[in-house]
């Protein structure tokens, strides 16, 4: 057998085995995957409203037929806020945000935000999830300061200040970041005022 047969089928055989192996993996890892993503997700719905205790989903209010809602509520049964995740593209690829809204008078306004995925730039874009140690409340109760603008602001309010409108600071160069989850929290909140009753869109 020629010696450069010899060579494709060798690497004809890694190659197949490999392949074979990381299908092995993806399939028995995935259910895993998808359990703690979910548990993710669940933990970020309460984190996002505070003051809620339990949420549970609302479908009346869904945006779309991929965006579920769900109501933050009290011991005592009374609505809170309301928590869902939106997806936008930033610079890297896509950014996952859980975003909690809270009603005062007839506006929606932030409750707070959480990041569940995102593949930006470590030391750029993806400061938007790094955390500041908070001296009172510990390395792990503290809010990203990125994130930490956005609790109380309306949806009018929610754009960069270089674009002259808005009252968010972009993350030092990446501004591309920045947009996409400014437009991300904004859009969600804006879909969602659109579904509660008694407030301005």
């Amino acid at each position: 057998m020629p010696e450069m047969m010899r060579l494709t089928l060798i690497l004809l055989v890694v190659c197949l085995v490999s392949a074979g192996a990381l299908s092995q993996t993806y399939e028995s890892t995935k259910a895993k995957i998808a359990k703690n993503r979910a548990a993710t997700e669940a933990d970020a719905r309460l984190a996002v409203i505070p003051g809620a205790t339990k949420v549970v989903a609302a479908p009346e209010l869904e945006l779309g037929e991929k965006v579920k809602v769900f109501r933050g509520t009290d011991d005592a049964g009374k609505t809170i806020g309301y928590a869902f995740k939106v997806s936008e593209k930033g610079f890297s690829g896509v950014i996952d945000v859980m975003i909690g809204a809270k009603r005062e008078g007839n506006e929606l306004k932030v409750a707070g935000t959480q990041v569940l995925r995102h593949s930006e730039t470590p030391g750029l874009g993806a400061e938007m999830t790094t955390k500041a140690y908070n001296v009172k409340l510990g390395a792990e109760e503290a809010i990203p300061a990125f994130q930490k603008q956005f609790v109380g602001l309306r949806t009018s309010e929610l754009f960069l200040k270089k674009s002259g409108k808005g009252k968010i600071d972009s993350i030092t160069a990446a501004t591309i970041s920045s947009r996409a989850f400014t437009n991300a929290v904004r859009g969600g909140i804006e879909q969602l005022a659109n579904k509660v009753s008694g407030v301005s869109k």
